[in-house]
């Protein structure tokens, strides 16, 4: 049988919250801050599943944007309930990845 090997992640989330109505603000425990808009979370979230060929689709015309009813994290991990009835998992790993800060940037490419 394969030996589990725990991985530690070194990005925790020290607060999470609403910026109006259009992103999250994160602070990590590192100090750094990143802010996530709903558009750039609903493009980064892993699709369902269930239905893994599946991308989460972003508003079309005429339809309201979704946005976060529910935002928990533990384990490591971002949880979103979303208002058309996704649930997405984001790990702190992807988080921090993605981040679009001025800081983070020069890093991606």
């Amino acid at each position: 049988m394969a030996e589990l090997v725990q991985i530690s992640n070194p990005f925790k989330i020290r607060t999470c919250q609403g910026l109006g109505n259009y992103a999250l603000d994160v602070h990590w425990d590192d100090g750094h801050h990143s802010i996530f808009t709903y558009d750039q979370l609903r493009v980064l979230q892993p699709p369902p599943f269930d239905r893994p060929s599946q991308k989460s689709p972003l508003a079309g015309a005429g339809q309201a944007k979704p946005w976060p009813l529910k935002v928990k994290v533990a384990d490591g991990r971002m949880m979103v309930s979303w208002s058309d009835g996704y649930d997405a998992i984001y790990t702190m790993d992807a988080l921090r990845r993605d981040c679009q800060c001025a800081e983070c940037i020069p890093h991606h490419h």
